[in-house]
């Protein structure tokens, strides 16, 4: 049997690396690719700046948060739209419509209670002996007026008449009408025959009572 003897030839001189550059390397890409998933948030944007829309978002974001909130003073006003509603009489004593008897210098006087659902109006008000009509012996006190409730709630107000001969001019008349007459608008005093007109377009209304008094 032969045995087949293999041999290892070996240079003497220092072995040589081969340095020349490998072809197979490619060049780094200048800018990643980016997936279709990824590129949609940039064309969208980039839609919305071609739009020049982004500004007037920004602007309806920020403006409600610079905004400062001022506190509104308490308003004792009729709510916007509330109807307005005649004043009225509560009560009178003597009741209205009746006959009493009075003298200048007695007590007796006239007392009223006066309201107006309409929280926010002001209230005028005038006594007038002997009317109507007017005549000769027709008198009236100055308009009173009285203001709405400083809190807001629904006013009542008393009134008094302390001696109503005292207002009578004509002392050969035995017996005289008394009106009282409240209204919830400025009265028009331009004409001083007339104690119950209201200026010219006036929404306001005018109430009355009226008695019949004796001044002995």
């Amino acid at each position: 049997m032969r045995l087949a003897v293999i041999t290892t030839a070996r240079s003497s001189g220092p072995r040589q690396i081969n340095a020349d550059p490998d072809s197979d390397v490619r060049a780094p890409a200048t800018e990643p690719r980016r997936w279709p998933h990824e590129m949609r948030p940039l064309g969208l944007a980039r839609s919305l700046l071609s739009l020049k829309i982004v500004p007037v978002v920004l602007l309806t974001l920020v403006s409600p948060m610079s905004a400062c909130v001022v506190p509104v003073a308490p308003s004792f006003q009729d709510p916007v739209g509330q109807p307005n509603v005649p004043p009225y009489i509560v009560n009178a004593m003597p009741p209205s419509g009746s006959f009493f008897s009075s003298k200048p210098t007695d007590d007796s006087a006239v007392l009223l209670t006066v309201t107006d659902q309409n929280v926010g109006d002001h209230l005028y008000y005038h006594w007038v002996i002997d009317y109507p009509p007017y005549s000769g012996s027709t008198r009236n006190q100055l308009v009173q007026i009285i203001s709405p409730s400083a809190n807001g709630t629904q006013l009542s107000a008393s009134i008094i008449l302390p001696t109503p001969c005292a207002l009578t001019l004509a002392p050969t008349v035995a017996i005289h009408q008394l009106a009282f007459i409240l209204a919830d608008r400025p009265f028009d005093q331009s004409n001083p025959m007339v104690f119950d007109a209201l200026l010219p377009g006036s929404d306001g209304f005018v109430v009355y009572a009226n008695w019949t008094f004796s001044c002995p």
